[in-house]
């Protein structure tokens, strides 16, 4: 319920409503009682009635937990089970003389067919028997828990007795919730970290069949109402007296502010008939059925997950609490590999230093297209333009392909460094190295590498305030980086100068055939429902390896007095927030930081991945297009190019090699299947549709136009708001007339775990960018440390100091214009 609240906060913060619990549905999915209905519960103090179902939940479940059926079984049936087995079901290892039966507590004894030995599961190591025993918490999912619904959850959680505990990414918003209950701890989860997608769209994916347990807790007859995401009118609902109407709202009243959008014909139509064929008495009717129904279809999403990652992968993601943990855990379960950790801190800070995520920015702030594709036929003396958008297929999944850091980390010797030869490494060598080195950008390449400069640099830029990833043509000293990306550098002009440490390791493609695995999987997938999961899965389990442990917040909620009052006295106390009566966030410096993740593997992946975009540039267009080729703009896997007297389309039958054309329209020339989804290679964004105008005004601000579409681009800014609320015009006045625009959006934030919509006005387009030396037209730039950027300095302190001149001189007296005032008298 959004209760209306008016309250300023700032100059341009102005808080709109107050978020209020006013219903919630409940439903759990158990093997030992597989009838459970859906609880659902409307009233105002529905976070409170949560947690206490929660519990009463816990409780049962620490009941059927207890049972203890034992194996009934004849010594000469458990002897032919023993002696046949050759390897341990459970971790699929040879077993010796420590083999054991293993069995399901809770299954009786015999099926209802007398059968023996029904409630055996295998055998097994007696360790792993041993290991292989019930959980100690029960999960509880919810989609989007961090950022909303956890706020009023842990409020309450707050009040009762338990220890607490989360997991946090910021005082505010966490990954997970638990809290002890008897035996058992209660685990909230959020499956969007599972499934990042909105809800909406994950239902409209899910394949009919797949709505099993809404299917069977809603009548029959109502079925094609349920395969979609319902509609509420949140707005309206201001007060409780809503809940009691006894009619739908009209069309208007499901105004959705949030977004500024109205609802669509189609979707008023379906919430009618859900109101009629429901036969929803009054509004608090509806909102039961909607919150049943949003639940028993995020229930359907997470099971169908479930079934295909423990079919494909033979582990339950219900263990876990966020896909890239999971997807971590299956690649080792899957490769069978031990990877080793760095035990010495100086290489591990060596790593570190070499972490530089995607790289983003524009060279050229706008471009227009002329060629007969967007109604410009070629003319005598008039350059062809073509834009082309390219985006590379999973490149952080290609970039898991290659070999990478396993074992046996040292550092060469000094003898080893004076004799290492950068350029007789290879690609499928044993050995692989991480190198820190001095490195000289010859003036002669500054030209050729302007629009793509190697070796980024984390440098805070001149003029600048922060810290950010650029491109600059400056000699590089003490750079850390992978020897698969000094040794493409050092291809194309780089000098290296100096190595003052490497780190020699063991490297393999282990995670080779796990991604190649997952890429077939979701090409050949029965649904584009499962094809996204696949996606989702090998996107995630490079970001494990990145995982920063130095980073992680050390943050303790707590809700017991002595609790509070133990850390507030601790030597490592920061600070505290004082969240409600019984509740807190208490910060703490680290006493230790124990660095548990392979970070050497995510530090090698982002450099293969910048070598691949480099190989792309520099291998495939640069020697076709020389200087008829300019790179726009550029954002981690993707490039924007500007292409003089070429036409682009018919290049790219020739590089078809190069290429992903599936999902080109069937009758295009270009069309092509062979390709599909093969990592690494490059799909045009804009499937065969040609670009009319590219207009970047800053990093991860852009806007693209074609006949058919646009694509607009605005870092911080709702999507919603960019679509409707900001035109490509506006894009090109920011640039042409340098003028920055303030657009008003509302949001939901939390103060103190209250939830609140806000309206705030920001910033949203500027031409303000300092990752390059911006020229005197306005549009072009240079990498910093090109040698040309003094010229143009000077050139403008020139003009700067002529201009300041003219205003400073002061005119002689001859040339005052002498005003004779009349007198008035």
């Amino acid at each position: 319920m959004l209760l209306p609240i008016s309250e300023k906060r700032g100059n341009r913060t102005q808080l709109l409503q107050r978020h209020e619990p006013s219903a919630f549905c409940m439903y759990v999915v158990s093997e030992y009682e597989p009838n459970r209905r859906p609880y659902t519960y409307i009233g105002k103090n529905a976070s409170k009635i949560c947690i206490e179902k929660i519990k009463e939940e816990i409780e049962r479940t620490e009941d059927l937990y207890s049972v203890n059926n034992p194996i009934r079984i004849s010594p000469e049936a458990k002897k032919k089970l023993l002696e046949e087995a050759k390897n341990c079901y459970i971790c699929e290892k040879p077993l010796l003389e420590d083999k054991v039966l293993d069995h399901d507590h809770f299954k009786p004894s015999f099926s209802y067919a007398k059968q023996e030995g029904y409630n055996i599961r295998g055998v097994s190591h007696s360790q792993c028997n041993f290991q292989y025993t019930r959980p100690k918490f029960v999960p509880i999912f919810i989609h989007n828990l961090g950022p909303y619904d956890a706020h009023p959850l842990i409020l309450e959680l707050g009040d009762s007795p338990g220890l607490l505990k989360v997991i946090p990414t910021s005082e505010e918003n966490y990954i997970s919730i638990m809290k002890q209950h008897g035996k058992l701890q209660f685990r909230f989860v959020d499956s969007y970290r599972f499934l990042p997608a909105p809800l909406n769209k994950l239902i409209s994916l899910l394949p009919p069949e797949k709505f099993y347990h809404t299917k069977r807790h809603f009548p029959q007859d109502v079925f094609d109402l349920l395969m979609r995401k319902g509609v509420y009118p949140y707005d309206y609902f201001d007060g409780w007296d809503k809940y009691e109407e006894t009619q739908l709202p009209s069309k208007e009243q499901f105004y959705n502010s949030l977004n500024g959008e109205d609802i669509s014909s189609e979707d008023y139509k379906h919430a009618c008939d859900v109101w009629n064929r429901l036969k929803c008495k009054t509004l608090a009717d509806f909102t039961l059925y909607y919150v049943k129904l949003d639940t028993l279809q995020l229930c359907d999403v997470f099971q169908s997950t479930r079934e295909i990652f423990h079919t494909t992968y033979g582990l339950d993601p219900a263990w876990c609490l966020t896909l890239p943990a999971y997807s971590l855990q299956t690649m080792l379960y899957q490769t069978r590999i031990n990877i080793e950790l760095l035990t010495d801190i100086n290489m591990q800070y060596l790593v570190l230093e070499g972490i530089r995520g995607g790289y983003a920015c524009i060279n050229k702030k706008f471009s227009a297209a002329r060629n007969k594709y967007v109604g410009f036929p070629p003319k005598k003396g008039c350059k062809v333009k073509h834009l082309i958008f390219w985006d590379a297929n999973n490149l952080y999944g290609k970039s898991l392909t290659y070999p990478l850091p396993l074992d046996g980390f040292r550092y060469l010797t000094e003898n080893e460094l004076v004799n290492f030869d950068v350029m007789k490494t290879t690609d499928n060598d044993l050995k692989g190295y991480l190198l820190q080195v001095d490195l000289e950008y010859n003036r002669n390449l500054h030209d050729e590498h302007s629009c793509f400069p190697f070796c980024f640099e984390n440098r805070v830029p001149p003029n600048g305030k922060t810290n950010k990833l650029i491109g600059t043509l400056y000699d590089k000293d003490h750079y850390v980086i992978h020897i698969k990306a000094l040794r493409q550098a050092m291809e194309f002009g780089l000098t290296l100068k100096k190595i003052h440490r490497a780190i020699e390791f063991n490297q393999a493609p282990f995670i080779r055939e796990y991604v190649l695995m997952n890429t077939k999987l979701r090409k050949h997938a029965k649904s584009d429902f499962e094809s996204g999961i696949y996606k989702y899965i090998n996107c995630s389990i490079f970001g494990k390896t990145l995982e920063a442990a130095h980073k992680r917040k050390n943050i303790e909620v707590v809700s017991n007095r002595s609790r509070f009052q133990k850390l507030v006295s601790d030597p490592f106390f920061e600070s505290a927030t004082i969240f409600d009566k019984n509740l807190a966030a208490i910060h703490k410096f680290k006493k230790i930081v124990k660095y548990d993740r392979p970070n050497i593997i995510g530090q090698a992946v982002l450099d293969i991945s910048k070598s691949i975009i480099y190989d792309f540039v520099y291998r495939v267009l640069k020697p076709l297009y020389g200087n008829s080729i300019k790179i726009l703009a550029t954002d981690t896997d993707s490039i924007c190019a500007e292409i003089t007297n070429h036409d682009i389309y018919e290049d790219m039958f020739y590089l078809d090699k190069h290429f992903d054309t599936s999902d080109y329209p069937k009758d295009h020339p270009l069309f092509s299947t062979k390709n599909t989804k093969v990592l690494g290679l490059m799909k045009d964004e804009f499937n065969s549709t040609p670009i009319q105008l590219f207009a970047g005004c800053r990093t991860k601000a852009y806007a693209i136009q074609t006949p058919i579409s646009e694509k607009k681009k605005l870092k911080g800014i709702k999507r919603k708001l960019v679509k409707d609320g900001i035109s490509v015009d506006n894009y090109l006045e920011c640039i042409f007339q340098r003028k920055d625009f303030f657009h008003k959006q509302k949001t939901i934030v939390s103060k103190k775990h209250k939830l609140y919509t806000v309206e705030t006005t920001k910033k949203s387009l500027s031409c303000e960018d300092d990752k390059r030396f911006q020229l005197i037209d306005g549009i072009s730039s240079l990498p910093y440390g090109h040698y040309s950027i003094t010229t143009h300095q000077t050139h403008l302190k020139r003009l700067h100091e002529e201009l300041v001149m003219k205003r400073k001189r002061v005119p002689s007296f001859d040339e005052h214009n002498l005003i004779k005032i009349p007198r008035t008298d």
